[in-house]
Order: structure tokens, then sequence, then C-alpha cells
């Protein structure tokens, strides 16, 4: 697994200590907002963060909540039971509609006035057919028309959910991420180099660590006095049921997995010893 950031990890221990010092003494709980809560990685994330009671959790997600709790005890997460409050996000290819929900839902909850320590963007998602079509021409082979509309379906969807919940994250972070807040969102270490085949979720992946150091270099240069931190965790392949099926590792369940796997509650672990 491996960090990006803007500064050393050294000083990002030393800067998000100082959240945890600030919301002890004003005696109040650290608001952390989760987007993402009802898949692996926001439900290991949440159930984590649940154990420390100085968090107040406000889980996003695209499920309705009586589903989401629903999905949550069939897969053993019981997430809903770790969270103080929840925003309904929109199933919708408008991004700005997402922004709108995630806004509106946030104020509901804790009104215009109240701010956010912790921001943690663990939406995100994996198909394969992003990719390839190129070389079809030169090797003799054919794809036809349907084939490149597949494409184009599959990157959108892939910039959809591994891309845009960073964006309306961000956005809200730009007006309620309090100082010495920390900012966390999931890239990807395969989308630090070409992913043939998977052309779509390395573009997204991409555009995720692009916006994290660009989030991360604006604050350091135009916002220095808040003391923000903003991080990218980039796995190599989260150790998920539907990443083992769609990998064709074991039966889905099998605990055989590669050793460069990474299971969702070591990440879990890792970000919250940033809040620590």
């Amino acid at each position: 697994m491996t960090l990006l950031s803007t500064s050393s990890t050294t000083t990002i221990r030393r800067c998000v200590g100082a959240c945890l010092t600030s919301s002890s003494q004003r005696q109040r709980k650290i608001t952390t907002l989760i987007i993402g809560s009802g898949g692996c990685l926001g439900s290991a994330i949440a159930k984590h963060f649940h154990n420390d009671k100085e968090h107040k959790i406000i889980g996003a997600d695209i499920h309705e909540q009586h589903v989401h709790a629903a999905e949550s005890a069939s897969t053993s997460n019981d997430t809903t039971r770790c969270l103080s409050h929840y925003i309904q996000l929109p199933r919708t290819n408008v991004l700005e509609n997402s922004v709108r929900a995630l806004h509106r839902g946030f104020e509901e909850i804790s009104g215009e006035q109240e701010g956010i320590d912790v921001i943690i963007c663990a939406a995100g998602g994996w198909m394969p057919g992003s990719g390839p079509i190129y070389g079809h021409r030169h090797n003799n082979t054919d794809i036809d028309m349907d084939g490149y509309l597949t494409y184009a379906s599959n990157t959108h969807k892939l910039l959809q959910q591994n891309l845009y919940p960073v964006i309306a994250a961000s956005s809200l972070a730009a007006k309620k991420l309090n100082p010495n807040g920390l900012f966390v969102a999931t890239g990807a270490l395969a989308a630090l180099s070409p992913t043939p085949g998977m052309e779509g979720y390395g573009l997204a992946k991409a555009a995720v660590h692009h916006l994290i150091q660009s989030m991360g270099k604006t604050s350091a240069e135009t916002m220095a006095q808040l003391n923000q931190t903003y991080l990218g965790v980039l796995p190599g392949v989260l150790d998920t049921p539907s990443n083992r099926k769609g990998m064709n590792v074991g039966d889905g369940s099998s605990p055989v997995v590669p050793d460069d796997w990474v299971r969702p509650e070591e990440i879990a672990v890792e970000i919250g010893s940033w809040v620590a």
C-alpha cells in the first residue's frame, strides 16, 4: 500500500494529531464523514472508528438506508450501528446532483455553521472490460460498434464510481473541512503506471491522484494557516468478495489470495493511526 501526499509522514501525523487535540479541548466528538460507507472499505473504516468513542461518524452512500442496513447485515458489516447519521446520495450520472445532495445532507444533519474534522472518501469500483480497444485493425481482428460503446460506457461508469465521489467530497471539504482537518481519498497503486486492458479504471484513479495532490498544494499555498492535510491511500488490490470474484481468485470466499492484496481492515487501521 502506498501513501500519496504533499508532505512527509512525520508532518502528516503531527498535523492530524493537532485535530484531535483541538477537538478534545472543545470537549466535543470528532466529526468524521465517510463517503461510500456501505462498501467493504467504508464499512471497515466506520467499524474501526466506531471503536473510538471520540468520533461522531456520518455515513454517505447511494443505497437507501434500509437497503444499506440489510446489505451491511448480509456481509456481517452491520455498518449502520456505527453511524450517528446517514446521508442518502442519488443514483445519478450527473455529478452536480451528487454534490448538491452531499452538501444539503450534511447541513440538514449539522447545520450551516458546523464543520467536519475528517473526510474519508472510500467509494470506488472496478470492472473488467474497460479496454482494450486498440490494435485490432493491425492484428487482423475486428470489433463491432457495440464493443466501442461498451468501452465508452464502462469507462463512464468507472469515472462515476471512482472520481465523481472524490470531486463531491472535495467540494464539501472546501466549504466545511475544519482547521487541522484531514481529507483522505482512495487511489490505486496500479494507476501510477499504464493500465493496459483496464484503461477506464486507470484513467479514473489517476485523476483522483491528481485531484488529491492539487488540493493539498492549493491548501498549502493559499490556506497554510488552516493546517489541513490531504492524503491518498493507494492499495494494490483490495481483498473483497467482488474483487475475488471478478479476478477469479478462489471461489470468491477462499482465504487464499495473493500476498500483495490488502484487506480493508488494514487500511482502516492505517487511516485510524493518522487521527490517533
